[in-house]
């Protein structure tokens, strides 16, 4: 499971929807449009730390929830240049960073 399909599933958890998730973040003060969220549920947009916070404090977790999966190793998470990447094992560690290298 990567952190999109846990994120989802700790909001499916919640009974909280996108609209519910965008309107929690307004309460606070902040601005997350339902575009953006939908595009970081299905994993087409990195979302920054900042932006992974909200979406946590909306969900009244910890942030590092959003990347735990009880039952599955977990190594951590890397922001990178605005991106945030899971790393799960030592391989995936070396391909990330090896992707950093070549890529810049």
């Amino acid at each position: 499971m990567n952190w999109t399909e846990n994120l989802k599933k700790l909001m499916r958890e919640r009974g909280i929807t996108n609209i519910d998730l965008q309107n929690r973040i307004r309460k606070t003060g902040n601005n997350l449009d339902r575009t953006t969220i939908g595009n970081i549920l299905l994993d087409k947009h990195s979302p920054r730390v900042e932006t992974l916070q909200l979406i946590a404090d909306a969900l009244e977790i910890d942030l590092r929830q959003i990347f735990t999966v009880p039952d599955e190793e977990l190594a951590g998470f890397i922001e990178y240049k605005g991106q945030v990447y899971k790393v799960g094992s030592l391989s995936e560690l070396e391909e990330l960073i090896y992707k950093f290298k070549t890529t810049g």
